[in-house]
């Protein structure tokens, strides 16, 4: 009776599947696509230390991004373009597709993409129509 039991438990604990763990990535790469391209035409690659975490979830302001937390549920995380990076050196009126994908080890590879997002960089405003200078 013993043995029929411990057989039992061993097959039920086989048949439970197993879950895998959520990696969690150690850098992302944004990649935009033209309205309609197949590959990005812009990407560039960041660390997750260069993002701040564990903020509330809000609509990101210019030149920055926003992101789930991977590590905490109902939070997120912000990377602000250094001037330098893709958000603000993409083309004035262009519109564009931005996606997201994670890395978690080089071996593998990047993940799968995030859901793509619009994006269209503003035009800058126009310089006044009054301005005057005077020596």
């Amino acid at each position: 009776m013993r043995r029929v039991l411990l057989m039992v438990m061993a097959g039920l604990l086989l048949s439970v599947p197993v879950q895998a763990q959520d990696v969690i990535p150690t850098s992302y790469q944004i990649r935009f696509y033209l309205e309609g391209g197949a590959s990005p035409s812009l990407t560039f690659d960041f660390a997750k230390a260069a993002m701040v975490c564990d903020l509330p979830v809000t609509a990101p302001q210019s030149g920055r991004l926003r992101v789930t937390d991977p590590e905490r549920p109902g939070r997120d995380c912000e990377w602000v373009d250094p001037g330098t990076g893709p958000i603000l050196a993409a083309p004035v009126g262009v519109s564009y597709t931005a996606r997201l994908a994670g890395l978690a080890n080089a071996a593998d590879g990047y993940g799968p993409e995030s859901t793509g997002v619009p994006f269209r960089r503003a035009a800058f405003p126009a310089a006044p129509a009054n301005f005057r200078l005077r020596p």
